[in-house]
């Protein structure tokens, strides 16, 4: 399948599970919600297609989720996971997690049916990993995998979330767009070449940031988002080797440069903003936590090694 094809089945596919999650979860979070009034949105780069694993991976969030322990709803609010059971990959059992919320526990059964379902998938196939969340999180994640003949290894996070809304549901909205817009004002060829110019750029600064225990460090992960946003600062996008240069040639302002920390939020859009290059690039380092001084490390050895 070519890449501008693939890319239209991926979105259509991310369309689909989203419904048949949404129908999963329901009864358990929205009884009282008609169907079509639940928000949610596929927040994945998969959906986009600008994803760098062969198999599907999809960042599903649910939100208005209500947390009224009075009503057998738990608030993850103010819990960590990895302070709850003392391990980074979180709740790692269903019996386990049955202890801190039972509902959770049973959505994520509903919807592991609901997904084998689907995908024509044998009872059992589809299988519970992990439930993380962080302090201060405004709700929780749990992941689900499942193998498919077809597709390899499926991998879900739903996210059950309080808030009403998410920075990452209106950059996929933004990022369609223009993907669409250089299709209609450019060519599709042009399109297909900028989201191969990003996955490259992905899959790069990933390899760089992971340690030797294989976990991607986080005081230099490099969010897709932000390397999506760099392409996308203008209009037409730059091509691997033109933002490659650009970011060799900035130069950081005194004092506001990136720091050291791990990566935080973003919490103003970047794409089809009105950013200068310079600006977005302090803009996602200063005012937000987006691009730490490790990341940037990496961002600008890609640029120096492309511009040998």
């Amino acid at each position: 399948m070519e890449l501008f094809e693939q890319i239209q089945f991926q979105k259509q596919l991310s369309w689909d599970v989203l419904g048949v999650v949404r129908a999963a979860l329901q009864d358990l979070y929205f009884p009282d919600v008609p169907t079509g009034d639940i928000q949610c949105s596929d927040m994945s780069s998969f959906a986009r297609g600008t994803n760098t694993d062969l198999s599907p991976d999809m960042d599903l969030i649910f939100f208005n989720a209500p947390r009224d322990e009075s009503r057998g709803y738990k608030d993850w609010t103010a819990i960590g996971t990895l302070e709850l059971v003392g391990k980074k990959e979180g709740i790692t059992t269903l019996d386990a997690l049955r202890g801190y919320d039972e509902r959770l526990a049973e959505a994520a059964l509903q919807v592991c049916a609901s997904l084998e379902g689907y995908f024509e998938r044998p009872h059992g196939a589809a299988q519970f990993n992990f439930v993380r969340t962080w302090p201060g999180y405004p709700g929780v994640v749990f992941n689900l995998s499942l193998p498919h003949p077809q597709y390899g290894e499926l991998a879900f996070d739903v996210d059950i979330d309080y808030s009403a809304s998410h920075y990452g549901v209106e950059h996929a909205r933004r990022f369609e767009n223009y993907f669409q817009r250089v299709v209609d004002d450019i060519t599709a060829p042009r399109a297909v070449q900028f989201v191969e110019d990003i996955k490259r750029l992905k899959l790069e600064a990933k390899n760089l940031a992971r340690g030797v225990d294989g976990w991607i460090d986080r005081a230099k992960k490099l969010p897709g988002f932000v390397i999506e946003g760099l392409f996308a600062q203008r209009f037409p996008p730059y091509t691997y080797a033109e933002l490659m240069a650009q970011v060799a040639a900035h130069q950081w302002d005194a004092g506001r440069d990136p720091t050291e920390h791990w990566v935080g939020d973003q919490r103003d859009q970047i794409i089809d903003a009105g950013f200068s290059f310079a600006a977005l690039l302090e803009n996602i380092a200063c005012d937000n936590d987006a691009l730490t001084k490790g990341a940037w490390e990496i961002l600008l050895h890609c640029a120096l090694a492309a511009n040998q």
